[in-house]
């Protein structure tokens, strides 16, 4: 009986899965708003501390796979900026943490 505690049970498995999806979309739906919400990007960075730039790419790319159009053009506008300041290394960081996923 000791083992069977370990396992998931079907039923309740599909709970877990709807509400992590449910989370998932409630998640997608707050970086939308916040990434609409951005209005001067270089503002935005002027504010930023340079750390966070990595964590930043790793949500563009969120947003740019929503496949929104509004919030895709506004994720690239805000991309296109952060390479600027941060380089190419802020890319290669971002794809390559497979640690920390948003």
């Amino acid at each position: 009986m000791a083992g069977r505690e370990e396992f998931v049970e079907a039923d309740n498995a599909e709970a877990i899965i709807t509400r992590i999806e449910h989370k998932s979309r409630k998640i997608e739906s707050l970086l939308k708003q916040a990434l609409m919400a951005i209005k001067d990007v270089d503002a935005m960075f002027n504010y930023l501390d340079p750390e966070y730039y990595d964590i930043l790419m790793k949500y563009l790319y969120r947003g740019l796979s929503t496949g929104d159009r509004p919030t895709c053009d506004q994720c690239l506008r805000i991309h296109e900026k952060l390479t600027e300041r941060a380089g190419l290394g802020c890319i290669v960081r971002a794809l390559a943490d497979t640690v920390n996923t948003v």
